[in-house]
């Protein structure tokens, strides 16, 4: 297991370590290292790679592992992943960080790869611009009628209210699964986002059959589960759920 802590100096660091001590330690071990961390390269950050570096060597993290979000084959005009120039100088930027604050701080260099099931040669394509520390595959864009649905984002509230959360749940979890082999990522980010803004089916039989399913295939293609707590702003637990 690995965690995505999302508390570098934020009101989660204390929520974090009370959720991982409900668990009579076996999680303790997780707040070491925070290994999803996100970057000004995909705008999905309020500060800069040295910033979180810092901040990690003063929490006395083991490891910083950045993830900067990638997509293929999505159009839309708020664009939060990285584009083509982008990729060279994040892992510029990321290699001088490693040579300037190794000594102190493991330092990893990745990609949050949304799945895109029309576009897996594209995303293998990205896979292989650099020689990354880790691929971390989620799944925020969904296909709906002839466009996406970014089912991660408050943007989309409205249409999400439209369409059959049920189907989408179902539909989220069986692709997943079903192109984990193709991808083959180092583990999977946020496994239940779906339920973020959508109604939570987890409690449903045939979402449960889904999940067992899923769990098993990450087993067999030996694919790291992921625990991140930034579900503590939105559901109110960490992803995936402990229950």
């Amino acid at each position: 297991m690995t965690n995505e802590s999302h508390f570098l100096g934020t009101k989660y660091e204390g929520e974090y370590k009370a959720s991982m001590a409900s668990h009579n330690g076996e999680y303790q071990h997780l707040k070491k290292k925070d290994l999803h961390v996100h970057t000004q390269y995909c705008k999905h950050t309020h500060g800069f790679m040295e910033e979180y570096v810092v901040r990690a060597i003063r929490l006395n993290l083991e490891e910083i592992g950045f993830l900067a979000h990638a997509e293929a084959g999505i159009d839309h005009p708020r664009i939060l992943w990285l584009q083509n120039s982008d990729y060279d100088a994040y892992w510029k930027e990321g290699i001088a960080l490693k040579s300037r604050y190794g000594d102190r701080i493991k330092i990893t260099l990745g990609l949050e790869l949304g799945l895109n099931p029309n576009c897996l040669e594209e995303l293998h394509i990205i896979m292989e611009k650099h020689a990354w520390d880790r691929i971390g595959l989620s799944y925020h864009q969904m296909t709906d009628g002839d466009g996406y649905l970014n089912i991660c984002s408050r943007y989309s509230i409205p249409r999400i209210r439209e369409v059959d959360n049920l189907q989408f749940t179902k539909r989220y979890y069986r692709d997943l699964c079903s192109h984990l082999s193709a991808i083959r990522p180092d583990m999977l980010c946020h496994m239940d986002v779906v339920r973020k803004h959508m109604h939570d089916y987890s409690s449903n039989s045939e979402v449960q059959r889904l999940i067992l399913e899923l769990l098993a295939e990450l087993k067999k293609e030996h694919v790291k589960l992921e625990v991140n707590t930034a579900g503590y702003d939105t559901v109110g637990a960490p992803y995936p759920a402990p229950r």
